[in-house]
């Protein structure tokens, strides 16, 4: 080298990576590295450059595009173009290049890109041999745009689009490494798509990451069978011009089954709302752009179907339930018997979506869900209904015994389900559609609310103090009792067997125990329900009369009618009743002495240290006022009391379950609610909105009442629902309705004390909904609702003497034909099965009845737990007696019974199948 002259190299590249060299030599002697980002910049590099030593000059300018005084001071007059190919060789330690990588259009801007991209760990290595088009872009897409290591098929590329901040990482990627590159890696991934891939190709390199799976749940809808003709093609068309696409059928339908699994897939993950609601809400709105709208219902998955099939649903229970004033019960029953498999129909669609169950989190759809529900499960009941010739010689006893019994075990559930239904679609629409359900729901409800007043009255003249159920010795086995008979022929007897804690839900009403004790007993809480002896099913019991706290609360605690009242009255009642039967000494606590916890107490010491002693406090009891003050400062007509509404139940189930009792829980009184419909009607005297001193005469929506149960000697009390004498209030009791008067005694033991059941003389309660309330009554293969009144005789005009029952319908349905689970244990294949089984705990009665409650539950899907209450078996072994089920139905291993998590599933195809029943007979 001169030491009186410069040697300046030009290098065409990138002048940004001149920046990067602190220091260079060549043959020992030092380099001086500069950027040259202009054609200005070289001339001026040129004439800086100094004399003795080398200087390299790194630009993007072209030669072209360099001036002639500069090209003349360069080595060789030429701007020198490295191989950027050996630098990315060198970077990934590889032996050669694989021609697939290099030998392409932009190939040098694509090696360029690559040289940017390089993360400063490092690129990783190649194995052994060339690098190749997979393993370069593919260690770009893992390191920069967090595409998953391995294998990545098209599902697996869908997901990846719903990375968070993806879009912000394309940029990144774009600006740094160029286009070429950037493009390259997004057509790299969109390959793992198979066929698929040139149209997601389309989709990323455009900028549209966040619709790839919306785009596929659209085309989910337009490429399914049921979109077929000129316009659903010219749908198609529309949305695959969106994009500019023009795929081949198969790769669409591969694209929109993909999107279709990511999406189930967040949907059984429970992806949060934030996540997945925009993705739906996106996949409607490319639907609706395209015009696809028509073809939307048949999708499982987007919101606008579930808007769709509910608005479907909607309409067959309209059909099912409108009537017209003339109308008779009869033929409202007809009806909707008639309509019943276009609403069970509809209503499995519904029940198909996958937003149906947990849809509210991502669309106002879902939360009309349960609204619906709740009408299909009032179409059912009013279907169940069932009419025939009034039994002439049934006793008033009988009578009463039979309304009420009708109103614990499936009127009440009803009301339940309107509880549900009313005020509760934010659809303005879907509300318009399902209100005539409440109408003729209510018309057939305000027939029973007044056959069972009737009923009352009638009876309430012979019923004689001390008597243990409805009539004495005239009421059936398993009949209802009397609210003054709980605590002497209920709660005494089982604390002489086991601890106690009985629990009084104040104002708590048989349509509110339904739902309230479905869920408390569903494993949650650690609480299974027990029958008592001689019960069959849960117990009922009747208020005393009028239904007011002072009158029946204070005969439920002291096992008496007695003038006395409050809280001292029922204290001492209770206390007395303890002691005389020989549990020593009893404790009641009321609302006050539950408030007394301090700071972080569950329950006051006083409570929790009375319930902890076992020994010493056979029996304790605590009021629960909750429901009834909402009576008057809140709506008690939700669609469910949750235990963790009612103040301080779930810490004494808590304390009781830790204490080994048993639980009691029950009522005094039921109510009425206020929907804004009441007649307001004044009387003097009035002592409550729902009952009047027995004088002068009761009008026809009214009873006198009459008896030793009824405090003052008589009362008027309402006979429907709608009826108030003071002012307006959340809700109501007092009068002579069934939801007042029917009061429900649940008994519950815990899973962790299976000693109970023996001890006391307990046995295991089956679920105690009705079967319609979770299958259509054809399905159920149960016997109609009975008793029903084709024609209600009201209470005389002007009569104050006590009347006689208006004709029921006593007389029980005809026997239905053999149900699923007797044919499959009356089959030859059952008892070849039974035969190499051997002997098991399990009876062929109760498969029976386990086959039957899985055939009619949704999807042939229950809760272990209520497979072992149809078994008859205490939860706690459960798992054992599914586990013989299971033996005896699947025949040579076949899944017939499968159970997948807490649920046991029953194959019905297939149990059909193994066992040779034919479907219809089935």
């Amino acid at each position: 080298m001169s030491p009186e002259s410069p040697t300046v190299v030009g290098i065409f590249g990138d002048p940004a990576t001149a920046r990067q060299i602190d220091e260079m030599t060549a043959q020992g002697d030092p380099v001086d590295v500069v950027p040259v980002p202009s054609s200005l910049a070289a001339l001026s590099a040129v004439r800086a450059a100094r004399p003795g030593r080398w200087t390299v000059l790194v630009t993007d300018r072209t030669e072209q595009q360099l001036s002639v005084d500069v090209l003349a001071s360069l080595v060789g007059a030429t701007l020198r173009t490295p191989d950027p190919w050996e630098a990315v060789r060198t970077d990934f330690a590889a032996r050669g290049i694989e021609a697939d990588l290099h030998a392409t259009p932009h190939a040098i801007d694509l090696a360029l890109g690559l040289l940017q991209a390089r993360p400063s760990s490092g690129w990783p290595p190649v194995a052994s041999g060339s690098l190749t088009r997979d393993h370069a872009l593919g260690s770009v897409a893992r390191t920069h745009l967090r595409v998953p290591a391995g294998t990545v098929d098209i599902a697996g590329v869908l997901r990846w689009t719903r990375t968070p901040g993806l879009a912000g990482s394309v940029a990144r990627l774009r600006a740094e490494a160029g286009d070429v590159l950037t493009d390259a890696v997004l057509a790299w991934v969109a390959g793992r798509a198979d066929a698929a891939g040139p149209a997601l190709t389309v989709l990323l390199r455009g900028g549209h990451l966040t619709e790839v799976v919306p785009a596929g749940l659209a085309l989910h809808v337009l490429t399914a069978p049921v979109a077929a003709g000129p316009e659903a093609h010219t749908a198609l068309g529309r949305l695959l011009g969106r994009y500019g696409l023009a795929a081949e059928p198969e790769a669409l339908r591969r694209w929109a089954g993909a999107a279709a699994d990511v999406v189930g897939e967040l949907l059984a993950e429970h992806a949060s709302a934030d996540v997945l609601a925009p993705l739906l809400d996106a996949a409607d709105t490319v639907l609706a752009d395209a015009g696809g709208q028509p073809w939307a219902i048949s999708s499982d998955l987007l919101p606008s179907a579930l808007r769709l099939r509910l608005h479907r649903a909607a309409e067959a229970v309209r059909e099912a339930l409108l009537a017209d004033g003339s109308d008779s019960q009869e033929a409202q029953v007809l009806r909707a018997r008639h309509h019943s498999p276009a609403v069970e129909t509809s209503w499995a669609a519904v029940e198909g979506h996958q937003l149906s169950e947990t849809g509210a989190a991502y669309t106002r759809a879902g939360a009309d869900v349960p609204a619906l529900h709740a009408a299909v499960r009032l179409t059912r009941w009013l279907a169940a209904q069932e009419s025939s010739a009034p039994l002439k010689d049934s006793s008033p006893a009988r009578t009463l015994n039979l309304l009420a019994l009708r109103h614990a075990r499936h009127d009440a559930w009803a009301d339940a389900a309107v509880n549900a239904l009313h005020r509760s679609s934010a659809d303005a629409e879907l509300a318009q559609t399902l209100s005539p359900a409440l109408a003729a729901v209510r018309g057939m409800r305000d027939a029973h609310d007044l056959a069972f007043a009737a009923a009352l009255a009638a009876q309430t003249p012979y019923d004689r103090d001390g008597d243990r159920r409805v009539g004495g010795a005239d009421a059936e086995q398993d009949g209802v009792g009397l609210i003054e008979r709980v605590l002497p022929d209920a709660v005494l007897p089982l604390a002489k067997h086991v601890p106690v804690l009985m629990i009084v839900l104040d104002g708590m009403s048989a349509s509110v125990a339904a739902p309230l004790m479905d869920a408390l007993t569903d494993g949650r809480y650690g609480w299974q329900e027990a029958l008592l002896p001689q019960h069959a099913h849960r117990h009922a019991v009747l208020a005393a009369l009028p239904t007011l706290t002072r009158v029946s609360r204070t005969a439920l605690l002291t096992g008496s009618m007695t003038e006395a009242a409050g809280q001292p009255a029922e204290r001492t009642g209770f206390t007395a009743a303890a002691d005389v039967a020989g549990l020593g000494v009893a404790a009641l606590f009321h609302k006050a002495d539950l408030e007394e916890a301090r700071g972080v107490e569950a329950l006051p010491p006083t409570v929790s240290e009375a319930i902890a002693d076992t020994t010493g406090r056979r029996l304790i009891g605590c009021v629960l006022n909750t429901i009834d003050d909402a009576l008057d400062k809140a709506d008690p007509g939700r669609a469910t009391w949750q235990v963790s509404e009612i103040a301080h139940l779930r810490a004494l189930l808590d304390a009781a379950n830790q204490a080994g009792r048993a639980i009691v829980v029950t009522s005094d009184h039921g109510h009425v609610v206020e929907r804004r419909d009441t007649a307001h009607r004044p009387a003097a005297g009035a002592d409550s909105a729902r009952s009047r001193p027995g004088e002068g005469e009761p009008h026809a929506d009214e009873v006198l009442v009459s008896g030793v149960r009824v405090r003052g000697g008589k009362a008027i009390l309402p006979a429907v629902e709608r009826l108030r004498y003071t002012g307006l209030k959340a809700g109501y009791h007092g009068g002579a309705t069934p939801a007042e008067v029917v009061v429900p005694v649940v008994v519950l033991v815990p899973d962790t004390a299976p000693e109970m059941w023996d001890a006391a003389g307990l046995s295991v309660a089956p679920p105690q909904r009705p079967a319609w309330w979770d299958a259509p009554v054809a399905a159920a293969g149960e016997t109609a609702v009975s008793p029903v009144m084709t024609e209600v005789v009201p209470p005389p005009t002007g009569s104050a003497t006590p009347r006689t029952a208006p004709d029921v319908v006593a007389q029980p349905p005809s026997s239905a034909r053999a149900g699923l689970g007797q044919r499959v244990v009356a089959s030859e294949m059952y008892a070849d099965v039974a035969a190499m089984a051997g002997r098991t705990s399990v009876t062929s009665d109760q498969v029976a009845a386990a086959v039957d409650a899985l055939a009619r539950a949704p999807h042939g899907r229950l809760p272990v737990a209520d497979v072992a209450a149809t078994l008859g078996v205490p939860r706690a072994q459960a798992t054992g007696a599914v586990s013989q089920l299971s033996m005896l139905l699947n025949v040579d291993a076949y899944p017939v019974l499968r159970i997948v998590g807490n649920e046991a599933v029953l194959d019905l195809p297939l149990l059909r199948e193994q066992f040779e029943i034919d479907e219809e007979t089935a």
